[in-house]
This record gives C-alpha cells, sequence and structure tokens, in this order.
C-alpha cells in the first residue's frame, strides 16, 4: 500500500504449510520484493535466510516477549522479560532473545525501581548476547544501552553502541542509540543531530517517571528531564527505549 495516497500496490494470497516459519517468511519478502521491482541486496538476503533459533517454541515466546515490551510501563517489561527468558532457557545461543531480554531488564531498570539485582540482570544478558555472537551488533548495542542506563558510563557506551553501528550501518537501533548518547554527552550540535535523521524516532526515548516520547521531528529532544535519583541512575537525563524496529 502506497503510503501517499492509501492505494493498494500490491496484494496476493500466500498458501503454505507453516511447518517451517522462517522459511515462509523467507519466500513472502521475495514474493514482495520481485512484485514490486526491488532487487533483495545480499546482505538483506542473507538476513532473510538466516535462522534465528532453530526452536520453534523459543521463537514462539520471543514474539510473546515482543508484543509485551511494545507497552510502555514496568510491568509490561516485566512481562516481556518472562518470555524472553523463556526463550533463552529453550535455546541458550538465541542471540536474538539474549539481546532482548538485556534491552528488557536495562529499560525495567530506568523505568520502575532501580534494585542491585535488576542491574545485574541486565549485565548479564548484555554480556552473554556479546559472547554469543562478537563480530554481530546486537551484544554491542545492549553493552551499549547497559552503560548508558544502568551504570550510565556514557564514554563507554558510546563506544559500544558506535560499534554496533559499525557492525549494522543501516539499524535503526544502533543509529538511535548513538544519538541517545551523544545528545546527552552535550554533542547534539555536532553528532546527535546527525546521528538522527529526520524521522528516524522508530526508537523512542522515555524519562524514568513514564513513557515520554520526542516527537517525531529533527529538533532535539529536551536537554534536561527531572527523574529521581538513584544508585547509578542518570539523574537530570532523559531515558532511551532502544526497542527493536518492526
Amino acid at each position: 500500500m502506497s503510503v501517499d495516497n492509501g492505494t493498494t500496490k500490491w496484494e496476493q494470497p500466500f498458501d503454505a504449510l507453516l511447518s517451517d516459519v522462517f522459511e515462509v517468511q523467507g519466500r513472502i519478502a521475495e514474493q514482495v520484493a520481485q512484485a514490486l521491482d526491488v532487487k533483495l541486496g545480499t546482505s538483506l538476503k542473507a538476513t532473510l535466510e538466516q535462522r534465528p533459533t532453530q526452536n520453534l517454541a523459543a521463537y514462539d515466546a520471543f514474539l510473546r516477549g515482543e508484543a509485551a515490551s511494545a507497552q510502555d510501563d514496568p510491568m509490561s517489561f516485566r512481562h516481556a522479560i518472562s518470555y524472553y527468558e523463556q526463550a533463552v532457557a529453550l535455546d541458550s545461543t538465541f542471540v536474538q532473545a539474549w539481546a532482548e531480554l538485556a534491552r528488557a531488564q536495562a529499560l525495567l531498570y530506568a523505568n520502575g525501581t532501580p534494585t542491585p539485582a535488576g542491574a545485574e540482570a541486565a549485565r548479564r544478558a548484555a554480556e552473554r548476547t556479546l559472547a554469543l555472537a562478537p563480530n554481530r551488533s546486537e551484544g554491542h548495542r545492549a553493552l551499549g544501552l547497559y552503560y548508558s542506563t544502568v551504570i550510565t558510563d556514557l564514554p563507554r557506551a558510546l563506544a559500544e553502541a558506535n560499534t554496533a553501528l559499525e557492525l549494522a550501518p543501516g539499524s535503526a537501533r544502533a543509529l538511535a542509540l548513538v544519538g541517545y548518547i551523544e545528545t546527552n554527552l552535550g554533542r547534539w550540535e555536532a553528532e546527535g543531530g546527525r546521528h538522527r535523521p529526520r524521522g528516524l524516532y522508530g526508537d523512542v526515548q522515555r524519562s524514568h517517571v513514564g513513557a515520554r516520547r520526542c516527537p517525531t521531528s529533527a529538533a532535539p529532544p529536551p536537554r534536561t528531564t527531572r527523574v529521581r535519583r538513584g544508585p547509578g541512575r542518570v539523574g537530570d537525563r532523559a531515558r532511551p527505549d532502544v526497542r527493536p524496529a518492526r
């Protein structure tokens, strides 16, 4: 469907057995691309062919976690964490599930009641993600979010976020995280604005006091947001919600 005028560009029924959901997803993507005369690049084809897990039950738990984490409150983060924990229990090598578990733990710490156990859980999940896939973006992004929201080591967070962006230059999640950190380091004009092109707010910011979204525009977000202080907290700084772009 065209977003300009709402007209349908292409539609077609697709019948297939869901014995292999990842194969079906790849076939649908290829047919849509062919119908719209869009050429899939090598990296995108590799992504479509990549199986995040061989365990369909783990993938189902992961998707339930994704649905739960779409909400903007600590209770939803707790529900998401429960599903992500199920996913990694069923498949301990499920990189995406570990990455999203780390993200949800960090955001629960930032948006809920911070505890040492919560900080440790976020760290463990982020480090596990990196250990499983050191040459992929997810682990560095997870550590960048941990350093920025849990222990507030922004220079270290920026190093991890930049590595994540180098490994996945097209990642909106990595780009948003870099922009967030640079902004909070006071580099909006020099760097943060460059990493926040117009309309790129799929990954929104949240303050500790609630789900406060930045406007979808190129204007810089407010420099400070009063939040409660606590061990390892940012203080007068907005929190990022760096969630998967869907």
